[in-house]
């Protein structure tokens, strides 16, 4: 943990202003904490935060994870567009010498997941297809399953200082359907 000390807080809500804060989080692709920061004007303190059309999310609290089947993968044509939206956002958002050196230390055995060129990523792998990344001079591997592109997100952002928890739910964003947002606990009283 760093020098900055975390508080954690349980607060009791109603369930309309319960309800009112997933539907902020599922907007804005916000984390609770986030969503309770930026109403009272305070620095996310992450590289980006990430503006993905709204029209991608569908939320789900974590305690649905056991009572419902994640039946909500993603098409792979929308995976694709919402992991190289990421990227993008990624790449404008950081400096270009520390996402090039954090790209290059992403990679399997032989492949390149990020690249500078079509070719420096479909040379390195087998049936390896490259897309470009809009906005930007970069290269991605997009032939992978949504595991492995939720796999190579997390590994980028922590690599870039995201917080555990941002990183986690938006790596999730182009395998799933439904946007699981942590940080709330529903309790029967």
């Amino acid at each position: 943990m760093s020098a900055i000390a975390i508080l954690e807080t349980t607060v009791k809500l109603h369930s309309t202003t319960s309800e009112r804060l997933l539907t902020e989080c599922q907007k804005k692709f916000l984390l609770p904490r986030q969503v309770v920061a930026v109403s009272l004007g305070e620095d996310l303190k992450e590289p980006v935060v990430f503006k993905i059309p709204e029209y991608y999310s569908c939320i789900r609290p974590p305690s649905a994870f056991f009572m419902e089947p994640d039946l909500y993968i993603r098409r792979q044509r929308h995976q694709k567009k919402l992991y190289l939206l990421i990227l993008s956002q990624i790449i404008n958002g950081v400096s270009p010498e520390q996402f090039a050196a954090v790209a290059k230390a992403l990679h399997g055995t032989k492949r390149v997941y990020l690249g500078a060129s079509r070719a420096a990523v479909e040379l390195t792998g087998r049936n390896n297809q490259a897309a470009h990344i809009p906005d930007t001079e970069w290269w991605a591997s997009v032939n992978v399953s949504g595991e492995k592109k939720q796999q190579i997100l997390t590994g980028l952002m922590r690599a870039l200082k995201f917080s555990p928890d941002y990183a986690r739910m938006i790596s999730r964003v182009p395998n799933h359907r439904k946007l699981q947002v942590q940080g709330i606990t529903y309790k029967t009283c």
